[in-house]
């Protein structure tokens, strides 16, 4: 490996350690939920994180909290895609959650993952 390749790998590193999936607040405000950030994941996950981040908000926060720290159903942080798999066929959850695709599962787990 060149010292350019490394030297530009160490670039793109340090620009995507400070990397926000949530958009900016404005000033003074405060995100509305957890935002995750590139030293929580791995590069090749943050798509896939950000889109389980939308899923979360509009599947799971009702029940498990926008932080997935637990309100009606419980703390999930940090679950994995066989967690959620297993909690979706085996407990009494919203029947919507049932017709979720594999890759929408993954997602959330991603996100999930992230939160730890």
């Amino acid at each position: 490996m060149s010292r350019f390749q490394i030297a530009a790998g160490a670039s793109v590193l340090a620009l995507a350690t400070g990397y926000q999936l949530a958009t900016s607040p404005a000033a003074g405000a405060r995100p509305a939920g957890p935002v995750v950030t590139m030293t929580a994941l791995a590069v090749h996950d943050l798509a896939s994180a950000q889109n389980g981040q939308a899923l979360f908000a509009a599947h799971c926060a009702v029940c498990h909290g926008p932080a997935a720290q637990g309100k009606v159903g419980p703390d999930i942080v940090g679950k994995t895609l066989s967690d959620v798999n297993n909690a979706i066929s085996t407990v009494s959850m919203m029947s919507s959650l049932s017709s979720l695709s594999q890759q929408d599962r993954a997602d959330i787990a991603a996100y999930l993952q992230s939160l730890k």
